[in-house]
């Protein structure tokens, strides 16, 4: 259903979706107000294009607006919960009318988000901080947002000293500083289509935000830069873990894969976390 993006979205994914938006809104709003029952098949016909026009268009729109908006403090959570709806929403609902009864302002929403004020470059909404480019999506100010951006420097620095060879190649872009707009319960994520990353502030000391976000540019150098050779060899040591009844992973979440293994024992190295055994192997294979 929604479309990949390729980069973070730009004025473009509004200007080049509202009309669509708007004329699919537009078909459907008499529909919904008709007698047609909800469970006739000619009505759910009549009603799947537009639905799904709205969901596609409003997908990219509310990345144009996470990316170019000022996004009003007393709006961003119920802009949270638009954004929430429309990157976990399919398939059309199997009652249109009852779907639209919870989530019908969550799309219209979106009309009044397009003309909230543009993003200048330099201001708290959207700043660089060393090789990123910083959208404060959340709103943050004042001590939180000195908070956060502590955080991202500390991380630029951490990871300009290369804990794997090249590792620097993988700091630049956009990092979005979010509520819940598309995780709930993690500190940090790698949105791979977009070549963006997305933070948020779970903890009042910034270990856990600065550890997720190592570990997602992990995601970003072990997906576009490392080379296939460590990778394979990575791969046997990720293998040989497992079989082990001696050997432990680094931690519970490196045991999902070679990927996520590889991820946690850079966040960790990066951050003087990583073990004695651990970071002999890190080091000999990544080195």
């Amino acid at each position: 259903m929604l479309p990949l993006l390729k980069e973070a979205a730009t004025e473009k994914d509004i200007s080049s979706n509202i009309a669509a938006f708007q004329e699919a809104y537009d078909q459907l709003m008499p529909l919904l107000a008709s007698d047609i029952p909800s469970t006739e098949f000619s009505f759910q016909l009549l009603t799947n294009r537009p639905w799904v026009t709205l969901i596609d268009k409003g997908y990219l729109m509310a990345n144009g607006v996470v990316s170019t908006r000022i996004i009003p403090s007393g709006k961003a959570r119920a802009f949270e919960s638009a954004f929430q709806m429309l990157v976990r929403t399919r398939n059309p609902p199997k009652d249109i009318r009852k779907w639209w009864k919870t989530n019908g302002k969550k799309l219209e929403l979106l009309f009044e988000a397009v003309k909230w004020p543009q993003k200048e470059l330099g201001g708290d909404d959207l700043f660089v901080l060393g090789p990123f480019k910083v959208h404060n999506v959340k709103g943050f100010r004042d001590g939180w947002l000195d908070f956060m951006k502590k955080g991202v420097e500390f991380v630029a620095k951490l990871g300009a000293r290369n804990p794997v060879p090249g590792f620097s190649r993988a700091l630049y872009g956009d990092v979005f500083l979010v509520g819940q707009l598309t995780q709930a319960h993690v500190a940090a994520w790698y949105n791979p289509s977009e070549d963006s990353l997305y933070l948020r502030q779970v903890s009042r000391t910034g270990h856990d935000e600065a550890h997720a976000m190592l570990h997602e540019l992990g995601h970003r150098y072990y997906q576009k830069f490392a080379k296939k050779p460590a990778k394979k060899l990575w791969g046997k040591w990720h293998a040989s873990i497992r079989r082990s009844s001696d050997k432990k992973f680094p931690s519970h979440y490196a045991s999902t894969n070679a990927e996520e293994h590889f991820c946690e024992a850079l966040a960790m190295k990066a951050m003087g976390d990583l073990s004695r055994e651990h970071l002999e192997n890190f080091d000999h294979i990544w080195s």
